[in-house]
């Protein structure tokens, strides 16, 4: 306590003839406002570099403990968290990551993190994403021919797309079990499309066919059945295997059409 609170204490014990005041145990914090702000940016960083760790265990065994600690501090520093939800910090590691591999010359050999890193987002995000409905297949029989052309389907909040230039669906892969880092990296393949959803209550990582890609792209851009048919001939036998994985949660009609 400061030698002004003693002081203060003592003076308010004699006027009140009431020893106690002084036995009587402070509350306050002790801290300068600058100690006190230093103590909230350090709860910050501890709290976002346990997030990260969570969100990004492959990209953590690949840079190494140290390392990963460094880029950890350096992400906090630079996009603190907006809210106390910490399940859903850390959407832009990957961009720091893209952003270090430009300028840093020892992650030369690690080009591919920036992707790796964003598919362990995805999954992050799949995991925690909100529930979705059951698709109500006596309401899509339902809807008469003349209008089916203007089905939109909305798509699982679990669902995400992306494609990537380096094989990290394999190295992620990989990485699952308790492996030596090394000697399973290999940068052979890539250059394909991942598809990131849940199932039975877990994420799942799927490599799709770009045409399946490409419908669910037009699909995330609200177009149309009738649109949707025009640039995809086999439609009619890509809609039942995404309801089947749970890629479409329902649809509606577009009112302007």
């Amino acid at each position: 306590m400061k030698l002004s609170k003693i002081q203060s204490r003592f003076t308010e014990a004699i006027t009140r003839k009431d020893p106690s005041i002084l036995l009587s145990p402070s509350v306050e914090l002790e801290f300068e406002p600058e100690q006190s702000q230093a103590i909230y940016l350090d709860d910050n960083v501890n709290s976002g570099r346990d997030a990260l760790i969570q969100t990004f265990p492959v990209t953590r065994r690949l840079v190494g403990e140290e390392y990963f600690q460094t880029l950890s501090e350096e992400y906090c520093r630079n996009y603190p968290a907006e809210s106390d939800d910490m399940l859903r910090f850390g959407d832009r590691f990957p961009l720091l990551l893209l952003k270090l591999s430009i300028e840093r010359r020892e992650l030369d050999k690690l080009r591919f993190l920036p992707e790796l890193a964003r598919l362990e987002w995805l999954i992050q995000s799949a995991y925690f994403a909100d529930r979705d409905t059951h698709f109500d297949f006596d309401a899509l029989a339902s809807v008469p021919m003349t209008a089916q052309p203007h089905i939109i389907f909305t798509l699982s909040h679990a669902l995400s797309l992306m494609f990537s230039d380096w094989p990290v669906f394999e190295i992620w892969r990989a990485h699952q079990q308790a492996m030596d880092p090394q000697n399973q990296l290999s940068l052979d393949g890539g250059k394909e499309w991942l598809c990131v959803y849940r199932e039975a209550e877990k994420p799942v990582v799927e490599v799709v066919p770009h045409e399946i890609a490409s419908v669910l792209g037009e699909m995330m851009q609200g177009h149309c059945l009738g649109e949707l048919a025009g640039h995809c001939s086999e439609i009619d036998h890509y809609l039942p295997e995404m309801v089947r994985h749970g890629w479409l949660s329902g649809f509606y009609l577009d009112q302007a059409a």
